[in-house]
């Protein structure tokens, strides 16, 4: 079992480089979607007023302080505060003052906007709050949290005298109750003394019994009950109380009365005094807030910067393009490397011949790249030179390669019928057969080219020779051999002419058999007992004959053929179908017994890298280095053509 590929550096480069233009794409994607995002974009501004807290414990505020329980987080409350409707709304009064009046729904939804451009941050560990204000112009933004500071200290100002308000109005109603209450006793009393219903005395013993209790309370902490003291005085509290319970309720009366006016009067002083100090505290309105820092216009917006942004669009597009790459290349089921190639089919790559583009449109830089053949500025060169470039460019890279196959090929006595197949359609079987019956025909030896496709022939078009009296004929034995057969007259009289002709006098060992009329039973006629005849008499004449078949898969053709000829060649261009067509491909010839010399990888492009850098690099230095030779490089239909250095 072959040993599992295991990819490196070089696989990974080379995978980038074969799928550069997703890679690219996705570049150019990301990057346009980031621009149009970022041109979607406002800039945002953001000024910062900072304000302190003063919180005075004015003698108001302590006694008020008893009445309202405070948050345990002022500062988080006050940044609330701030962050509230009604600010914003004095903000907007501040900036329209007319606005409220002339159009209310707008006043509404200008403090709304406000209110959600605003917000609070108390300092850590201090007594500040930071006010934020955001927008998309740089002095408005700096003007709403200037007035929202000062709308805020303003609110602020005016909570505080509602306090003091608040105090001297409850410290005045309890004065008057207070004084009410002790009018109340006070006449009371007098009318009791007027009358005489009571002489002081139970005023008396309650003075004297609570000096006694005093004492006792004293001393009980510090002595036992059984000491003397303890007894003597608890033996007078039960004196006294025993003279108070014998005395007129009148007495009792009168006494309670006196206790009364004591504390009306006590209680009434203080009032007084707590409402003074209300007055004063109403009259000084200090504020407890103070602006210790105002906002300026900010010079530069904040959040994201365009430049940032489209850095990181592009980064992202090329991770995006790379992993896109890796993608598409583990989908991949076609071969890329020799090695694979030779481990699938279990038989030698016999050529590499390159994608005629890159070859002969070679660059000076070695990354093999042009900007014009991306962005689809092509030179127009004829058909011709881009398909017989052996004929038009001997000394070219491409021609190099199919130099390489014809040496491969062992050329023999014995191995003199070759057919050239490949597993599905498209894969350069015609352009291949041309132009190695042409490099073979240079070296010296007669070679025959038979389009055996009988259903899409390409033979005749590539040679510009006509269609009729070909090897259909010849099958359904309505013509003779010797006369199907085109040489170095119909050259003369069709593409390559007179003097074209003359130049090349390899073209005298060249010879075409066309496809013929289409018949309705291609496959009976290749199986037929005159296909084989006909190959028998072809190899007596030639040196070497070259048979063009139709793709295995799709038709039964080169399976038919395939025995009958001395060696096949199979023909893969890389990347086009997958490695499991292609292992169809060579089982369906071993099972009819064919003799598989190997396979030729065509059109092979610099990213789809076979082998080291010996397969382009460095043929094409040594192709191309010879200064004393100017000759002009042919390429893909639409690449350029620059001049050999």
């Amino acid at each position: 079992m072959a040993q599992a590929y295991e990819l490196g550096l070089s696989d990974y480069w080379r995978i980038l480089r074969k799928q550069s233009r997703v890679i690219l794409g996705c570049v150019l994607l990301c990057a346009t979607v980031t621009a149009f995002y970022l041109s979607r974009q406002h800039p945002i501004y953001r000024a910062t007023a900072q304000i302190k807290l003063e919180r005075a414990r004015m003698m108001s505020g302590q006694f008020y302080e008893g009445f309202q329980s405070y948050y345990e987080n002022p500062m988080v409350t006050e940044s609330r505060v701030i962050e509230s409707r009604s600010i914003a709304e004095v903000v907007v009064r501040a900036i329209e003052p007319e606005l409220e009046k002339t159009n209310p729904e707008k006043f509404q939804d200008l403090a709304g906007e406000i209110q959600g451009s605003i917000s609070a941050e108390p300092v850590n560990e201090t007594n500040i709050i930071k006010i934020l204000s955001t927008g998309g112009e740089p002095k408005r933004v700096a003007q709403v949290a200037n007035l929202t500071a000062e709308a805020y200290i303003a609110f602020n100002l005016d909570e505080r005298n509602k306090q003091a308000r608040k105090v001297r109005e409850f410290v005045e109603s309890q004065i008057g109750q207070t004084e009410v209450r002790l009018k109340v006793v006070e006449e009371a009393l007098k009318q009791m003394r007027a009358h005489g219903d009571a002489s002081g005395q139970a005023v008396a013993l309650q003075n004297r019994l609570a000096d006694i209790q005093g004492q006792l309370m004293n001393l009980q902490p510090k002595l036992k009950d059984v000491h003397p003291d303890i007894l003597r005085l608890k033996a007078q509290v039960s004196e006294i109380e025993g003279q108070l319970q014998g005395l007129p309720a009148a007495e009792l009366e009168y006494a309670r009365l006196s206790r009364e006016v004591q504390v009306n009067e006590k209680t009434y002083r203080t009032l007084r005094e707590r409402l003074e100090e209300a007055r004063i505290a109403e009259a000084e309105k200090v504020a407890e807030a103070s602006i210790i820092e105002r906002a300026t216009p900010p010079g530069s917006p904040v959040g994201f910067k365009k430049k940032l942004g489209m850095f990181l669009g592009l980064m992202l597009g090329l991770l995006v393009g790379a992993m896109m790459a890796f993608v598409i290349e583990t989908l991949d089921t076609s071969i890329g490397t020799i090695d694979d190639v030779e481990s699938l089919l279990q038989v030698p790559v016999l050529a590499v011949i390159p994608h005629f583009g890159y070859v002969e449109n070679a660059p000076v830089s070695q990354m093999n790249f042009s900007w014009r053949r991306l962005f689809g500025k092509h030179d127009k060169v004829p058909d011709e030179r881009y398909t017989l470039f052996a004929h038009y460019n001997p000394r070219s890279p491409a021609t190099e390669a199919y130099r390489i196959l014809r040496t491969n090929l062992k050329l023999a006595p014995e191995r003199k019928v070759l057919l050239v197949t490949s597993a599905g359609p498209g894969e350069g079987k015609s352009t291949l057969i041309s132009n190695l019956g042409i490099v073979i025909a240079q070296a010296g030896l007669r070679v025959v080219l038979v389009s055996s496709d009988l259903r899409r022939p390409q033979l005749g078009r590539l040679f510009d020779l006509p269609r009729d009296q070909g090897l259909s004929e010849v099958l359904r034995g309505d013509l003779a051999v010797e006369r199907s057969i085109r040489g170095l007259s119909d050259f003369i009289l069709g593409k390559f002419g007179y003097e074209e002709t003359i130049k090349n006098p390899y073209l005298a060992n060249l010879f075409v058999i066309t496809s013929g009329k289409l018949p309705e039973n291609p496959a009976e006629l290749l199986g037929s007992a005159n296909m084989q005849a006909t190959l028998e008499k072809l190899r007596s004449q030639y040196d070497v004959v070259l048979v063009d078949a139709p793709p295995i898969l799709p038709v039964a053709d080169a399976l038919l053929l395939a025995p009958q000829v001395d060696g096949v060649m199979l023909v893969y261009e890389v990347g086009r179908i997958s490695r499991a067509a292609l292992g169809r491909a060579k089982g369906q010839l071993d099972s009819v017994g064919a003799r598989i010399l190997g396979v030729v990888l065509n059109h092979v492009r610099p990213e789809v890298q076979t082998q080291p850098r010996d397969y382009y690099y460095y043929r094409q230095k040594y192709a191309y280095s010879d200064k004393d030779t100017k000759e002009t490089k042919v390429a893909e239909p639409g690449a350029t053509t620059p001049d050999l250095p």
